[in-house]
């Protein structure tokens, strides 16, 4: 716990910070500062030493650390955030954790996951050092119907994280993928439970896949033309730490105001949303109908003409875009 405070206190000083004051916050020893400092800098975190003027820290390594994503957020809300190296599927993890007690705003998040899991029974491409895959448990207590918006909520809420952190502004694709530069950059699914006595729900798990910091080459060719990073579409290599801590302060605004706040995640979602012209319907059972986008309804499905001139909401299953050049882009 000392280290994480000591590290938050470094990223919230620009100057130096001396031994005997960092001592006195965290209630210890000079020499046990010392050796948290050389703790840090054996974990990548470039930290100058100056006689009679202290501590500052000038690096930090790209990392998924607990340290380091508390260091972000502060004490109190970190003591319902699990960060771990690897971990199978992190919603599968957080529902184990739902059904031993776990609080609403409960978040687990991975540097790894094994078997990351995406919409349609898909695998997520979830590689170490590269991304950030995280999960968020809420309670609300709501009927199935009403559950549907959080989806699209959290796409929105994923893009100002991206943009807070990164400095980028990713476009949404219906219902819940995020685009950068034409290509994937986030995955979410969202699962439910219900509580059989009263059908409504007892559980929502948010389940965000943030591609960062991978190159192209790390993608499989099957992948490579849909798929991409912050990085490959802008260059630029955000921290992982904080973009994870302000998806955190994000989805907390969310859980506290999606259902209140509605009217806002729309607006927001309307002028991010890439949908638009030229598309095929992929439905639930595997069907193709050509349409063209219209617009998002104000209960966050897209609006679609048929080629026959008929008009319908359309409320699940994917879309492939047109892309440059003609064909159907499913990214």
């Amino acid at each position: 716990m000392k280290k994480e405070q000591i590290l938050e206190e470094l990223l919230k000083t620009d100057g130096y910070l001396s031994g005997e004051e960092l001592g006195r916050k965290m209630n210890c020893t000079r020499a046990a500062v010392s050796g948290i400092i050389n703790k840090l800098r054996d974990e990548g975190y470039t930290i100058d030493s100056v006689t009679n003027r202290g501590y500052r820290l000038t690096g930090t390594p790209n990392v998924l650390t607990p340290e380091l994503v508390a260091a972000h957020l502060g004490p109190e809300r970190t003591k319902t955030v699990l960060v771990l190296p690897e971990i199978d599927s992190t919603n599968k993890y957080l529902k184990k954790l739902a059904d031993e007690g776990a609080p609403d705003g409960q978040v687990v998040i991975a540097d790894c996951q094994t078997r990351g899991r995406g919409r349609m029974g898909r695998e997520f491409y979830s590689p170490k050092n590269k991304g950030i895959y995280f999960s968020m448990l809420m309670q609300p207590d709501i009927l199935p119907e009403q559950a549907f918006n959080v989806t699209p909520c959290a796409a929105v809420a994923t893009a100002r994280a991206i943009e807070k952190t990164a400095g980028v502004s990713p476009a949404i694709k219906w219902v819940n993928d995020l685009l950068l530069g034409g290509k994937k950059i986030v995955g979410i699914l969202t699962e439910m439970t219900l509580e059989a006595e009263t059908g409504r729900v007892g559980s929502i798990i948010c389940g965000i896949g943030i591609n960062v910091l991978e190159e192209d080459e790390d993608f499989s060719e099957e992948l490579r033309g849909i798929a991409g990073s912050i990085k490959t579409a802008s260059g630029i290599e955000c921290s992982r730490a904080a973009l994870a801590a302000a998806l955190i302060g994000e989805m907390d605004i969310l859980r506290e105001g999606w259902l209140s706040d509605r009217a806002s995640f729309l607006d927001a979602y309307r002028e991010r949303c890439a949908t638009r012209g030229p598309i095929v319907i992929h439905d639930l059972v595997g069907h193709k109908k050509t349409a063209d986008a219209l617009g998002i309804g104000d209960d966050f499905s897209l609006r679609v003409r048929y080629e026959d001139g008929t008009e319908e909401y359309v409320r699940s299953g994917e879309v492939s875009i047109r892309a440059q050049g003609g064909g159907y882009t499913s990214a």
